[in-house]
């Protein structure tokens, strides 16, 4: 289960766009790290709203 729910994801990409930064968003979430502010913002920019929903590991 993902730790984060994608609502909460939008939210801090968005602070971040909006001239935020990374660890200023991270703090004011209680994200651990800035480094996933920052790779929350590269998948959806990557991949759109499907980067950053749980992806299930197929074998």
């Amino acid at each position: 289960m993902s730790k984060y729910k994608v609502q909460v994801k939008l939210n801090v990409i968005n602070a971040y766009l909006n001239g935020m930064e990374s660890q200023m968003v991270a703090r004011k979430f209680g994200i651990k790290s800035r480094n996933t502010v920052l790779c929350w913002v590269k998948s959806y920019k990557k991949h759109g709203l499907n980067g950053l929903k749980k992806r299930k590991n197929i074998i």
